[in-house]
């Protein structure tokens, strides 16, 4: 069975799912909420200043990031928590046996569903960014960012870096997928692996807090494409290098560690 084939029977499996739906929704309705509470950020002040994401920075570039930033937040759980129940809840309710029968490959099923889930979020993230740009595009327009006679940064430049920023997102987001599809795969029930990808995932931030050991752990770079540009929006002249290829390196190497630890184990899962 080809891959193309094993990415169409996911899509039509997820479709139907109601954890899916319950994302689409709550996502694209906090984005609203977000937005609106972004474009009113500047009236914030005493207990609600953390709120004041925009407050001396208004610009298109920055009302689009700033929602992208707030958004991806809440996406990083729930791609927890499908990445880390898809295996183990098609192996509890039995559906994965029936798949099996159709002498599908271990390893197309593992690898399908890295990238269904990979497509899915990354499609989510641009559609979100794609309709906030435009938002802030029409409220504040796309000015170059400088200060008094010298151009920090062109809106040319931003848009660059603002599109590279999403392709960078790919990366962690890869790499957080492979890490919970490998704790889908060791474990039979939904709870253990969605309480082992959380609890995993917590320690990553608090060794990602520390400078001596945070190039090694994800959380270190998983907010780290959206949250530079934002900066670049706030008219700080920031460059990727030399952290890009850091992140590049360890991401990449936990994509691939853990999608490989996750098709061993897979291929030796007894099926009941």
């Amino acid at each position: 069975m080809k891959l193309s084939n094993v990415l169409k029977a996911e899509f039509r499996i997820q479709r139907k799912s109601s954890l899916v739906k319950f994302i689409l929704i709550t996502t694209f309705s906090l984005s609203i909420l977000f937005g609106f509470i972004i474009f009113h950020s500047s009236y914030f002040a005493g207990p609600l200043s953390f709120l004041a994401l925009m407050k001396g920075y208004e610009n298109g570039f920055n009302f689009s990031i700033s929602l992208n930033y707030s958004i991806f937040n809440i996406l990083i759980f729930f791609i927890i928590i499908m990445a880390s129940t898809t295996v183990s809840d098609e192996a509890q309710k039995g559906t994965l046996k029936t798949v099996l029968v159709k002498r599908v490959k271990r390893d197309e099923i593992i690898i399908g569903k890295f990238l269904f889930l990979l497509l899915f979020f990354f499609c989510l993230i641009v559609i979100i960014s794609l309709f906030s740009l435009a938002i802030g595009g029409v409220l504040y327009g796309f000015p170059n960012i400088s200060e008094k006679n010298y151009i920090i940064h062109s809106s040319l430049s931003l848009f660059f870096n603002y599109l590279l920023s999403l392709l960078l997102v790919v990366f962690p987001i890869s790499a957080l997928i492979s890490l919970c599809l490998f704790f889908s795969v060791f474990f039979n029930n939904n709870m253990l692996p969605l309480i082992s990808s959380l609890g995993v995932n917590f320690i990553f931030y608090i060794f990602a807090e520390l400078d001596v050991y945070k190039y090694f752990f994800l959380a270190n770079y998983m907010l780290y494409p959206l949250k530079t540009f934002k900066r670049m929006a706030q008219g700080l002249p920031l460059v990727w290098n030399p952290d890009v290829e850091y992140m590049l390196l360890a991401t990449f190497l936990y994509s691939i560690g853990f999608l490989v630890l996750a098709t061993f184990f897979f291929r030796r899962k007894e099926i009941l």
